[in-house]
């Protein structure tokens, strides 16, 4: 093989990737996200043309960006129409200590929202994500089951509002009332009755 040879396929090439990006630019798209890593001629390419690239996101990233925003997941340049793009109001990457986070605000069908924790030691942040986690999970059966079975102490602060009216009304007839049990909300757990 001649270099000349070699040198129509490496220009061949080149020009298949400058078609490809061409095509992503002309397309509209601002921000480009990626299952498969970028190069740096693309994302320099992409820079130059003030789009933000990312490559290297994860597979459930995507399609949750995809369902946020009204677009679709695209495997070919070719079939890159204003349709499939989506769309937010406003894109910015923040970085918070030596992490990167790309925040997609003002999604047409956003239904999620972030929550970065930070702090000190591991185990803290392990207890405080724990505790969030069950504050949503709460939350979120509450959603889909509108029927509330009390508890954490709401059958005591019932109780404890009704409990000094009724005594009072048959103190006639109890010889003794131990008054010290309608005195409000406390731990009845280790109160004899």
């Amino acid at each position: 093989m001649l270099i000349s040879e070699y040198q129509a396929i490496v220009d061949a090439e080149w020009n298949i990737l400058y078609d490809k990006l061409e095509k992503i630019y002309e397309s509209g798209a601002k921000v480009i996200l990626s299952k498969l890593p970028i190069v740096d001629v693309a994302t320099q390419y992409f820079a130059d043309r003030d789009m933000f690239c990312a490559g290297r996101v994860t597979e459930e990233d995507l399609k949750r960006k995809m369902m946020a925003c009204s677009g679709s997941i695209q495997t070919r340049v070719n079939a890159l129409i204003p349709d499939v793009l989506g769309h937010c109001q406003v894109f910015e990457e923040t970085q918070f200590g030596g992490e990167r986070y790309n925040f997609f605000t003002g999604c047409p069908k956003a239904k999620t929202c972030t929550i970065i924790l930070r702090g000190g030691a591991e185990q803290f942040m392990e207890d405080t994500e724990r505790s969030l986690h069950d504050a949503i999970m709460i939350v979120r059966k509450t959603i889909k089951n509108d029927s509330v079975v009390a508890g954490g102490g709401a059958i005591e602060m019932e109780r404890s509002k009704y409990l000094p009216g009724l005594l009072k009304d048959h103190s006639k007839e109890t010889a003794t009332v131990d008054w010290s049990i309608c005195q409000g909300p406390r731990d009845y757990s280790t109160t004899a009755m």
